[in-house]
């Protein structure tokens, strides 16, 4: 079931989410040896990451939580188009976060041997459930056409694909990238999608819809599924 919470604006919506999850954290975390987030890139959750780096840092530092990605362009990590990259200069450089801890997806190899790569260590490191890994929660956008993760709406083979971790390529750059796949991100504990801006209004509605043509309708699978949205990116939805 989807639960959709909205909110007046970009900040409050961030600071509503950021608050929500420490608790749900917080509240969670002594049950678990490693709990595990998976977190997505681009422009949108980098105000959520300053309020957490703010407001719940003790969160953040502790021992048990582990950073893993949705996906990731493969680029260097100190260009600005990395997903890993842009997690570090938010938040893990500011906070000192050990290494240990951080679990990039693409690491200078090839896109294939990373992908295999990735697979093997989320193998390793997570509960699996259907022989596929268990994350307890990840945190998900939606692109201005409907894509999520780094599944476009000409690749949607990724949604059942056989492997937890594949390759893509963006529709219009051909730029190379890592993704979660479909069954996997529908296997999380929790799925938090992050969406804001009046440009994703008509997407939102869309999906909410249940239009089968956009990647992000395929991906709510999890046992909770929460929608935090500002006021704009929620405006065409009903009651």
């Amino acid at each position: 079931m989807t639960t959709v919470k909205i909110f007046e604006t970009p900040l409050q919506t961030a600071k509503q989410l950021a608050r929500d999850l420490a608790t749900y954290i917080r509240r969670t975390i002594g049950q678990k040896q490693i709990f595990s987030i998976a977190l997505s890139g681009s422009r949108t959750p980098e105000i959520l990451f300053e309020v957490l780096v703010k407001d719940y840092a003790d969160v953040l530092q502790n021992p048990k939580l582990h950073f893993f990605w949705v996906d990731e362009r493969c680029v260097p990590w100190e260009s600005d188009q990395s997903n890993y990259g842009e997690a570090c200069r938010f938040i893990f450089n500011k906070l000192a976060i050990n290494e240990s801890r951080l679990h990039p997806m693409f690491r200078g190899k090839d896109p294939e041997t990373s992908a295999k790569d990735y697979e093997i260590e989320l193998n390793s490191l997570l509960k699996l459930k259907y022989a596929r890994p268990v994350f307890d929660v990840i945190l998900m956008g939606v692109g201005d056409d409907g894509h999520t993760a780094s599944i476009f709406h000409n690749q949607m083979h990724l949604i059942d694909h056989k492997h937890h971790v594949a390759t893509a390529k963006h529709p219009t750059s051909g730029q190379d990238r890592i993704t979660l796949t479909g069954k996997v991100l529908n296997n999380a504990l929790m799925t938090v999608y992050f969406i804001i801006g009046k440009q994703k209004a008509g997407i939102i509605k869309r999906v909410a819809n249940e239009d089968y043509t956009l990647p992000a309708t395929h991906i709510q699978g999890s046992k909770q599924v929460y929608w935090y949205a500002d006021k704009d990116a929620a405006s065409e939805l009903s009651e």
